[in-house]
Order: C-alpha cells, then sequence, then structure tokens
C-alpha cells in the first residue's frame, strides 16, 4: 500500500472520529477494508509476481508442477483368432417305415373296416349252398354237396382207426347231415392208394366229426348229403392229389 493511500486512510479514520462515530465501529471498518485490500491483492497480484519470479530464479523451476503428460498407449497389433471347425454332428437316420405286414398303408389303419372272422363265419352261415355234384352222385340219386368243416379231426381222433404201415394217401365218404353239426350214415366214395382202406378209417371215425349243412335261403337243411374229402400225410410224405 502507497504511503499517499495511507495518508488518506489517516485523513478519513479523522474525519470520522470527528464526526462522533464511535471507535468500535471504526474498527470493525478498518478492518473489514485492510482484508479487502489484501484479498484483491492475492487474487490479482500473486500469479502475475509468482511468473516473473520464475523467470528471474528466485524460485526454483522444480517446484513448479510441470505441465502433465498423456500418454496414449499405441494399439498392439490384433490377435488373429483361430477359428476352430466345429464339427457337425451326424444326421440322424430317417425313422424305419411303420410295419405294415407285407402292405403298406397310404392311409390310417380302420380297425373297424378289417374282416372280422365271426362275421365271415356268418356270412358263411346265411349263404346259399350250392351242390357241386348233380342229381345222383349221392347215395339214392340225391344232390351231393362239400362239407364244410366246423373243426377239422385231429390226428388222435383218426389214429385208432388207421391200419398199421398206413401210406400218404386219400379218402372221400359221403354223409347224412344231422342237428348239432354232426354226420351219420356215411358212405365211402373213393381212395387212394387202392385197397389202403383208408376210406374205411374215415368212415368209422366219422361219428366225431364236427361239419355244417348245406343251406337255403339262410337256413340249414339238415338231412341232406356232403362229400367229406380228407388227405392223410404219414411223416414226410406227401400224399397223392386227386
Amino acid at each position: 500500500m502507497t504511503s499517499a493511500a495511507l495518508a488518506g486512510l489517516g485523513d478519513w479514520w479523522a474525519q470520522r472520529r470527528a464526526a462522533g462515530v464511535p471507535r468500535r465501529v471504526l474498527g470493525f471498518a478498518f478492518v473489514a477494508l485492510i482484508h479487502l485490500i489484501l484479498g484483491y491483492m492475492l487474487f490479482v497480484l500473486a500469479p502475475t509476481v509468482r511468473h516473473k519470479l520464475v523467470e528471474m530464479g528466485a524460485i526454483e523451476a522444480s517446484n513448479v508442477p510441470a505441465e502433465r503428460i498423456v500418454e496414449t498407449p499405441t494399439p498392439t497389433a490384433a490377435k488373429k483368432a483361430v477359428v476352430k471347425a466345429v464339427e457337425k454332428p451326424p444326421a440322424k437316420p430317417p425313422p424305419p417305415p411303420p410295419l405294415t405286414f407285407g402292405v403298406q398303408l397310404s392311409e390310417p389303419l380302420d380297425i373297424s373296416k378289417l374282416p372280422n372272422q365271426r362275421s365271415q363265419v356268418a356270412a358263411a352261415e346265411t349263404s346259399d349252398s350250392t351242390a357241386p355234384f348233380g342229381p345222383g352222385q349221392g347215395p339214392g340219386g340225391v344232390p351231393l354237396y362239400n362239407a364244410e368243416w366246423v373243426r377239422e379231426p385231429s390226428d388222435a381222433e383218426l389214429g385208432g382207426y388207421l391200419p398199421p404201415g398206413t401210406q400218404s394217401g386219400w379218402a372221400d365218404i359221403a354223409c347224412r347231415t344231422v342237428e348239432g353239426n354232426r354226420v351219420e350214415d356215411c358212405q365211402e366214395l373213393g381212395e387212394s392208394p387202392r385197397g389202403s382202406r383208408l376210406a374205411s378209417a374215415l368212415r368209422e371215425a366219422s361219428w366225431q366229426f364236427r361239419v355244417r349243412p348245406p343251406r337255403k335261403g339262410g337256413q340249414p337243411m339238415w338231412g341232406t348229403w356232403v362229400r367229406i374229402h380228407f388227405d392223410f400225410t404219414v411223416g414226410d410224405e406227401p400224399p397223392e392229389r386227386r
């Protein structure tokens, strides 16, 4: 602060005292004025003075904070990505075609349309029979129908009537149908080999047979005659076909 400023300040102080201003108030105002002057000097004059002192060597340059140098890292070489070939899993084999028991089905199987054995038997029992042998072929010149088995006789049912040393062959007999799907009054029609007595054995075992009677208008014709043909096989020798 210059001498002129100090002198002016002293004059101002004397004038305030002469005007009767209390000393305490004047002291507070004086202190506040001093602080304002010092703050101005620090805020405005200090950077300039410091810079000049550095240029003159009054302050070591080591104390001056150096400018911060930011180094930018150099980009490193990009690593080559090694792409490993991904092996594709083997393709699943196509599912096997559905079993069709020898018939390739193009549409879903409808069980209701499958042939029913019972319905076939019922249709056979209600359909009319035709005599393959005309009048004069059966006993007394009556028509003779082919027999339809309800069940074929087993080996045990025939074995007890076959003569010893029986060879493979066939036999025909004619029988009259009776209720209960049974036959009676059987007569021998023919056999092969001749004299083998196969027809006689078949006639004697006929009481065990179960055959369906011929039908007309869906009704059984009991009392009609049927021809029963049977093939006998001994071992692996096939019978002689008629």
